[in-house]
């Protein structure tokens, strides 16, 4: 059972109840009040209203309406009827084209409580009515505002919104969908270049990410991502941005990456190559060496007289050539040395 509160909120022309918070959101797109509607036609196309989405609303040949008088009626200019239908009813008899017109201005009235579009004599938004993103973000690239122009820029224009039976409006979408997105890639191409220079790599990094977002199949984006990335210290997720692009472009088009691509790639790998065995080399010969020390001849001497009860000597054998050496007249003879055994109290350092 739907609870509602006691407080009320004007929804287009009639008064009921206000939705408990859990249910709240069906309406939002419908609450009036004194705030401004606010039309996205970036990365989509909906009406939303302090930051809040209605899942109803108008129905896609009213929103389509809304989207061209945003992108082709900024200012005090507008659209004209005929362009209106040619666009959105190019096959339909005039007469059928008009009231069809008509009937759209009709149901946007209804959907959203308020006279959003003025016919003077063209047509055109009501800026006190509603705003849109499309219209904010021609006035920041006019003046050259490109941070703003690239916070608006969040997708493609009309980002996965389809009209059926409307092949012109396509058409139409299609064309500016490349005209927004050549100057929304301008502005963050600037900016990510201008973050760089100023010593700001991470946001540098994040534009070009943005950038890839929008183009997954762009080489030169995708390198200068790369590259950032590299600057940030972060190889390992560059050769992984990198692998994932060759195996788009593999899948999509079964063609092989942008060369370019390929071979940051290796020299990327032969650096965590070279690296890998440089850090291997230096914990072999990093890894502490046994020192056996000898003792000196004073210190045995001492040892032997000190020792010479825990010890017994070996009786030196005869004498006898030793291998390999002559035994005639005059020739040098090798006699072994006295080995002397320790006690355990005495070990001889050689483990013997």
């Amino acid at each position: 059972m739907l609870r509602v509160s006691t407080a009320t909120t004007r929804i287009g022309r009639q008064v009921r109840p206000r939705a408990s918070r859990h249910h709240q959101a069906r309406y939002h797109l419908r609450v009036i009040g004194t705030k401004v509607l606010r039309l996205r036609a970036f990365g989509g196309l909906w009406v939303e209203q302090s930051g809040a989405v209605s899942e109803a609303g108008p129905r896609p040949r009213p929103l389509a309406l809304l989207a061209i008088l945003a992108a082709g009626g900024g200012g005090s200019n507008g659209v004209s009827r005929d362009r209106v239908l040619g666009i959105l009813w190019p096959e339909s008899d005039p007469e059928k084209a008009r009231h069809a017109l008509s009937q759209t201005l009709y149901s946007l009235r209804r959907d959203l409580g308020a006279e959003v579009v003025l016919s003077t004599p063209d047509l055109r938004l009501d800026a006190r009515q509603i705003t849109s993103d499309v219209a904010d973000f021609r006035a920041a690239v006019a003046a050259k505002n490109w941070s703003e122009a690239a916070a608006l820029y969040v997708g493609p224009f009309l980002d996965g919104f389809y009209l059926a039976d409307a092949p012109e409006f396509e058409r139409w979408a299609e064309a500016e969908r490349a005209a927004l997105g050549a100057h929304g890639i301008r502005a963050l191409e600037l900016l990510a270049k201008e973050s760089a220079a100023l010593g700001r790599r991470e946001e540098s990094a994040e534009y070009w990410r943005r950038l890839t977002r929008l183009d997954p199949v762009n080489a030169r984006t995708t390198l200068s991502y790369m590259e950032a990335l590299v600057a940030l210290g972060d190889r390992t997720a560059a050769l992984a941005h990198g692998k994932s692009y060759a195996e788009l472009i593999r899948r999509e088009f079964d063609a092989e990456p942008d060369q370019t691509v390929g071979r940051l790639m290796a020299r990327l790998r032969d650096v965590d190559s070279s690296t890998t065995s440089r850090a291997a080399f230096a914990h072999v010969t990093d890894a502490p060496t046994p020192v056996v020390s000898q003792p000196s001849s004073d210190a045995s001497a001492t040892a032997d007289q000190a020792g010479s009860s825990d010890r017994h000597e070996i009786p030196r054998p005869a004498s006898r050539p030793a291998p390999h050496a002559c035994s005639c007249a005059g020739a040098p003879q090798f006699s072994p040395p006295v080995l002397s055994v320790y006690s355990q109290s005495r070990r001889s350092p050689f483990g013997r």
